[in-house]
């Protein structure tokens, strides 16, 4: 088989081939999700509520940072399809070659930035007492893993544009299962804490970068040799005019959420504790979604570069109905038996029921904000990234925190208020991206 034949998405049936492309990632979100669930049952079982808080917290801060990478890769990933789908490998290596030395800036400048601000970031989010050494350990040391994530996240970015999902598969699987033996050891054996859980998560990242740069290599796209970092003029415009709306929705998402978090945090410790479970929950269910919108960035930047629109739709209806099902069952599950899905987590009484009315109101918007990743990814892969950014513009702030703001400040709902926030936003969102697509502007090239 040619190497214009792997990964080819623009032959087949679309929906098919969608889905086929899809699964490995879904696999992937599925095992980081598993152990995201892992992490926080692990913590809450051997570190309690301190420990869940502290962890919940730091990681609202890292993943903030992390969404930049993603943001950058996503528009590496949709650049890279576009030139696999025309034939242009030689224009594959140049996408690389300028978007990991861009990463690796950006890496180091957020990791003194964010190590600087630790303390008073985590004091602007109403830290709990309780679990404030924590949050800051947790932070500091995934911190010093940044480089390693952003490394991993722009050369699973070329694997992703060229077709290639089995690969990563292979490589998260096996960080992913040392990632919990290393929990285990350092949490549950050690006691360590949130420390040692950050630990466990900087020594897997360390590995998932090395394995993929490896597997780049091999694929004949990457070699470490001074030609292979620098940056082309010509690349690094197109990459940020199509990947800074991405930063831009990404970052003030992550950040509503910081706010949120404050909000949260507010109510105490038991009341932090129980959103982060939610939040886990939150990852899992949105696992297909998520890893929808990463193939529908492939599959539409291919067929877009052959101006193939009915594929593009035909695929884009396939990963709808698909996460909508798959969204639907996790949140009857949380509907019906909320205080045994906050169960998996904890077995303080205190945090399960307060976080039982607030699972319930957040499920509501699970299959919403499903749909609404299949749609963000679809104008990816298209170059319309300035309306996922207006989305995220208006339902970060004015819908999920402001509303969040209002109902837990000013009305009876109170904690439960800031679920309902949450569940809105992705309502108002998969609906602006909806009425664009119906328009046909999509079909406008913007690179």
């Amino acid at each position: 088989m040619s190497r214009s034949d792997r990964g080819n998405l623009t032959v087949g049936d679309p929906g098919k081939k969608l889905l086929a492309f899809a699964l490995p990632i879904i696999l992937i979100n599925f095992l980081q999700a598993i152990y995201n669930v892992a992490d926080m049952v692990i913590l809450g079982h051997f570190a309690g509520a301190d420990g869940m808080s502290a962890v919940s917290i730091g990681g609202q801060v890292t993943n903030v940072v992390l969404v930049v990478a993603v943001a950058i890769s996503n528009g590496g990933a949709a650049m890279t399809g576009q030139s696999f789908g025309r034939g242009e490998y030689e224009g594959i290596r140049r996408i690389l070659s300028t978007m990991i030395s861009l990463l690796l800036v950006i890496a180091l400048g957020l990791t003194i930035l964010v190590l600087l601000a630790c303390r008073p970031i985590l004091n602007f989010l109403n830290t709990p007492g309780e679990s404030f050494s924590g949050a800051v350990a947790y932070l500091c040391i995934c911190m010093a893993g940044t480089v390693f994530v952003y490394t991993y996240n722009c050369f699973y970015a070329i694997l992703r544009g060229i077709g290639d999902s089995v690969s990563p598969l292979r490589i998260v699987s096996f960080t992913m299962a040392l990632n919990i033996v290393l929990d285990m050891l350092f949490v549950a054996v050690l006691h360590t804490g949130a420390a040692g859980a950050a630990l466990a998560t900087v020594i897997s990242q360390a590995l998932s970068a090395l394995l993929i740069c490896r597997t780049v290599c091999r694929a004949g796209y990457f070699h470490f040799e001074k030609q292979a970092f620098g940056f082309d003029r010509e690349i690094l415009q197109r990459l940020t005019k199509i990947s800074t709306p991405q930063v831009i929705q990404m970052v003030l998402t992550n950040t509503s959420f910081l706010l949120v978090g404050g909000l949260v945090n507010a109510f105490g410790v038991y009341h932090s504790a129980a959103a982060g479970a939610v939040a886990k929950l939150w990852n899992f269910t949105v696992l297909a979604g998520q890893a929808m919108m990463t193939a529908m960035i492939s599959m539409c930047a291919q067929n877009y570069a052959r101006r193939e629109y009915r594929r593009i739709l035909r695929a884009l209806g396939t990963g709808i109905g698909v996460v909508s099902v798959i969204a639907a069952v996790i949140t009857l599950l949380c509907e019906l038996w909320p205080a045994q899905m906050l169960g998996l987590f904890t077995d303080e009484q205190e945090v399960i029921d307060a976080g039982i009315r607030y699972l319930r109101w957040f499920a509501v918007g699970f299959a919403a904000e499903n749909i609404m990743f299949c749609l963000f990814g679809t104008l990816t892969g298209a170059g319309h990234t300035l309306v996922p950014m207006c989305c995220a513009i208006i339902t970060a702030y004015l819908v999920r925190y402001l509303f969040a703001f209002v109902l837990s400040r000013y009305t009876p709902l109170g904690f439960e208020g800031i679920a309902v926030a949450y569940s809105a936003a992705p309502f108002v969102s998969a609906g602006i991206c909806s009425i664009y697509l119906a328009s046909g502007r999509w079909k406008q090239s913007r690179n």
